[in-house]
């Protein structure tokens, strides 16, 4: 029986939860596949198939929290999200689902353990938290309070860290954490489990893009055997005629351990993980150490993250309709505060079908090739990407073509009078993702190496830009006075933790002045969160080693007592 802290659900939701919960640990109906569709799920049903992701797993278990601890923790996460087109609660289950697929069906397991794989899912469902709808660019290009706070480096990711951790710290999910993975077998203390989360998510910012699929090159090196190896693995056939034990594709015992049996009364049941181990090392013959899982999570999150365009063509295409939303909308803001209007977002120039096939053609398709030579079960989505692609096509050269309209609510936050830090921007061609600009190099032609090899040489020195400033004008102060920004709206009734401590104050200060349409010159500085714990600092400072993130001495993040 599930039972609420922090948060109250109707009796119905809280039965509907736990029905779904139920349904999808037996696999009897509810199940994860490339096909799961967030959009049409209620909120009660979104709750209970993430909480049974957690429970399947046995990572509740694994990080010493109940599932009632959990389902309060996701209620909260899901208060955090604002009602944006796209970046919402539904985009954060959506990309919780595609790990979990990634996870089981395309094996995914054998090389990650199981408190990777919880770390992992909490880093997916919380790493869009806080997301006003626009982006880094126009953050840092407004001077916004979150720009301020973050020194314009990886805004918005560091605002979804920081929320995240406090949620962490608010429900104490991680408080028996040592004490559980010490009896397991492996300590592993909270601050080392919030700072993987921490680097999951901050890779999401389409700044280390590049960097992640180079990193993914080196982790196809490490996996293939040299010809050295070939050669004994040869011998070994020949000479025991045994198949070889690095067919890491292989479905072993490790599927086995999350896969359902049956028990004696006929029901399903999940064989408990090995919990901070892989699943199965034998099964690949290969063993990634703590930094190469560390850097395996990563790009799978960003994998999840940009995995529209290989998703089924309905989820595609409805999922591409709210990107273009809010690229429309944070365009028609540009040209409101006089900024220049970042690539594909302005409604008068810009189509769906041509910002869907650039993506698809720079980003995503390189990306997902090298991420199907490591877990080969993922070429499904080569060919789901070919298919949507001749399908933009299509619609591309109907004779008309009809973008969605803009959104009628505009969220647009309000800018700081603090100075912004400028950021070197690559040269190359600009394209807008979903979770920002990606700075496609000059040398981009050069990405589809036939090998890990080649992956490495091909990207070696490039980096894309997430929060690059645009040339802008100053707006006059007849504009400034004029301007009627609406600010950030919640969705829910009863606001959550997260937005109590980090967000409510400010909204209600923008509010008021806008109210009394004071000018830039009235405004005071910026008030800063005093959540942002040292370990976010320090892993923004590491990869960002130019710029410095200011610190409120009094932050600190709880540990084990």
């Amino acid at each position: 029986m599930l039972v609420l802290r922090h948060n109250s659900l109707a009796a119905e939701d809280l039965f509907i939860v736990e029905r779904t919960m139920i349904k999808f640990i037996n696999g009897t109906s509810f199940k994860i596949t490339s096909e799961f569709e967030a959009l049409s799920k209620s909120r009660a049903e979104l709750y209970g198939y993430v909480l049974g992701m957690f429970v399947a797993l046995k990572l509740d278990t694994a990080i010493g929290a109940t599932a009632s601890q959990l389902l309060d923790f996701i209620i909260d996460v899901d208060h955090g999200y604002l009602n944006n087109p796209y970046h919402s609660f539904f985009h954060a289950v959506d990309v919780t689902a595609v790990i979990y697929y990634m996870v089981i069906d395309l094996h995914a397991t054998q090389y990650l353990s199981t408190l990777d794989i919880g770390a992992l899912l909490i880093a997916a469902l919380c790493h869009d938290i806080g997301h006003p709808g626009y982006n880094n660019v126009y953050q840092v290009n407004r001077k916004s309070d979150l720009a301020v706070r973050y020194n314009n480096t990886s805004v918005l990711e560091s605002h979804s860290c920081t929320l995240t951790m406090d949620l962490l710290t608010h429900h104490q999910l991680l408080r028996r954490l040592k004490k559980v993975s010490q009896e397991a077998g492996k300590t592993v203390t909270e601050q080392q489990f919030r700072s993987s989360i921490i680097k999951m998510i901050l890779a999401t910012d389409m700044i280390f893009h590049y960097e992640l699929q180079e990193q993914l090159g080196s982790l196809i090196e490490h996996i293939t055997p040299s010809d050295d190896e070939w050669d004994s693995e040869e011998d070994n056939i020949e000479g025991d005629a045994q198949p070889p034990a690095t067919d890491i594709h292989s479905l072993n015992r490790h599927m086995e351990e999350v896969s359902v049996s049956t028990a004696n009364d006929g029901r399903p049941t999940l064989q408990p993980p090995i919990v901070n181990e892989p699943f199965d090392i034998r099964s690949s013959g290969v063993d990634l150490d703590d930094k190469q899982r560390q850097t395996f999570c990563n790009i799978l999150l960003h994998a999840a993250d940009i995995s529209n365009t290989v998703r089924p063509w309905p989820l595609c295409q409805q999922w591409s309709d709210l990107v273009i939303q809010e690229f429309f909308r944070q365009g028609d803001a540009e040209k409101l505060h006089g900024l220049a209007v970042s690539p594909g977002m302005d409604r008068d120039e810009a189509t769906q079908q041509n910002v869907s096939l650039k993506f698809s053609d720079f980003v995503v398709k390189p990306y997902f090739e090298a991420f199907a030579e490591f877990l080969p079960a993922a070429s499904t989505y080569l060919d789901t990407l070919a298919e949507n692609r001749a399908q933009w096509e299509r619609i591309r050269d109907r004779p008309t073509s009809v973008t969605p309209p803009p959104n009628p609510e505009e969220n647009q936050l309000p800018s700081s009078i603090l100075p912004k830090r400028p950021i070197l921007n690559p040269t190359g061609r600009r394209v807008s993702v979903a979770a920002g600009i990606v700075v496609i190099p000059d040398h981009a032609n050069l990405f589809r190496p036939a090998s890990a090899r080649g992956h490495r040489r091909g990207l070696h020195g490039s980096r894309s830009s997430s929060q690059q400033v645009v040339p802008t004008r100053s707006m006059t102060d007849d504009e400034t006075m004029r301007s009627t920004d609406p600010v950030i709206r919640r969705k829910s009734d009863e606001p959550g933790f997260t937005l109590r401590k980090t967000m409510q104050a400010e909204v209600q200060r923008k509010q008021k002045e806008h109210n009394l349409l004071l000018t830039p010159q009235h405004t005071g500085r910026s008030r800063r969160s005093s959540s942002l714990d040292p370990e976010t600092t320090k892993i923004i400072h590491n990869m960002f080693p130019n710029h410095s993130t200011k610190i409120d001495p009094s932050s600190s993040v709880k540990q084990d007592p």
